[in-house]
């Protein structure tokens, strides 16, 4: 009877467990092994990036779940721009990243080799979306420059989120039900830039597309997913 009831136990907290990583796994599955490879496309529709990303370590650290991201990106050429790994937390159901993490390749490399410092709201996403439904605005600045010195200052908001639609999607890596996410994305140097894009999330898969557009509501760049492997 003891051992039964040790081996209850044990499988209550295995199943508290699941449904905790689950929970946080709507649209960003948080499972070790899991694996995106998504191709970047300039305006005029031509390969610039390949970036992948796979979960690595999954734990539990005071009631919030976080997972190492490894990121990789190539050039259209195959040659390595960048690797290196980041953290996604999640708790009640809520998967939050830096804003800094999800800056695209190219926002990055503008910054070149210098030393960066980062203070601001995470972006946060639910387990579960509705259409119509408004999501927090996030922000994050950059403070940017050799030896601690601070040279350049670069604050990123992400604001005006609304799930607008639930839509077919089809990219190479298949076809999707997901749902379409707006925003408004603003850069803050010397000068101003306002951009808006679209981001498609599949659930149980995470994002498929993402689209960035000029003021004018031209396309500037576009991010497809690839390749996914799931645990």
């Amino acid at each position: 009877m003891k051992s039964k009831l040790i081996a209850a136990f044990l499988l209550a907290g295995l199943w508290a467990s699941t449904y905790a990583q689950s929970d946080c796994s709507g649209f960003y599955p948080l499972e070790k092994g899991n694996l995106w490879e998504y191709t970047h496309y300039n305006k005029k529709g031509a390969v610039t990036l390949i970036s992948t990303q796979e979960v690595g370590i999954v734990e539990e650290v005071d009631g919030v779940w976080e997972a190492q991201i490894k990121n990789k990106i190539v050039d259209d050429k195959g040659k390595v721009v960048s690797e290196g790994s980041y953290v996604i937390k999640c708790k009640d159901g809520i998967v939050f990243f830096d804003v800094a993490d999800v800056l695209s390749p190219e926002m990055k490399e503008g910054l070149g080799s210098m030393e960066m410092s980062f203070s601001g709201e995470s972006l946060s996403l639910p387990s579960r979306l509705s259409v119509g439904e408004t999501l927090p605005d996030a922000s994050t600045e950059i403070k940017a420059g050799p030896g601690g010195v601070t040279i350049m200052t670069i604050r990123f908001d992400i604001t005006e989120r609304k799930v607008e639609a639930k839509e077919s999607i089809s990219v190479p890596a298949g076809n999707f039900q997901a749902y379409k996410i707006t925003q408004t994305l603003t850069t803050k140097t010397i000068l101003s830039k306002t951009l808006t894009s679209a981001d498609w999330y599949s659930e149980k898969v995470g994002m498929v597309r993402s689209e960035t557009y000029d003021k004018k509501g031209n396309l500037e760049s576009r991010v497809e997913l690839s390749r996914v492997r799931m645990q």
